[in-house]
């Protein structure tokens, strides 16, 4: 399993090392930067990847919380089946939304993986121990993370991610093991 970190640069495997908290953005991460407007609600597409991967993260003791720009009536159901701890109808103000977090799971910011995909996240990517954005982010928010996953929002970015940190923090043998 070693060969999974072999494409990280080693100051990327040696933040994974300290995270005990992943925080993703729903839009643009867990889904693609598009969506289906139906009338009435937003239609957004999981990649099932990114949802098996969450279970096996809070179960290894590491800390799953998604936000979202919009209140998300089906995602909210999701995150609660997917053991997500869920923010909602965030936009501007993440500075504000950065000290909740580390209050309320009490880690400290260098123990924080964002991931994150547009300019509105920019102030966390600053704040946290390791910043990442999907490979169709835009230019200006890619030269301001950590790494740029391989993996399109939408695509398995968490997934990427997750393999990473349990990889490094030796716990992907009790993820994999029946």
């Amino acid at each position: 399993m070693r060969e999974i970190i072999k494409k990280f640069p080693e100051e990327i495997v040696l933040k994974s090392q300290k995270i005990k908290a992943i925080v993703v953005k729903v839009e643009g991460v867990l889904t693609s930067s598009t969506v289906q407007f139906t009338g009435s609600s937003y239609l957004y597409t999981l990649n099932l990847l990114d949802n098996n991967i969450v279970k096996p993260l809070r179960e290894n003791d590491i800390i799953m919380v998604a936000i979202t720009q919009n209140v998300l009536i089906d995602f909210k159901h999701q995150a609660n089946e997917l053991s997500y701890d869920l923010y909602q109808s965030i936009s501007h103000g993440k500075a504000n939304l950065f000290n909740e977090i580390t209050a309320d799971f009490e880690v400290l910011p260098e123990e924080i993986c964002f991931i994150g995909n547009d300019f509105m996240d920019l102030p966390f990517f600053k704040q946290v121990g390791l910043s990442i954005c999907p490979n169709d982010s835009v230019e200006y928010i890619r030269s301001e993370v950590d790494f740029v996953t391989t993996a399109k929002g939408g695509e398995g970015v968490l997934r990427e991610i997750a393999d990473l940190i349990l990889v490094s923090q030796n716990k992907i043998n009790k993820v994999i093991t029946f």
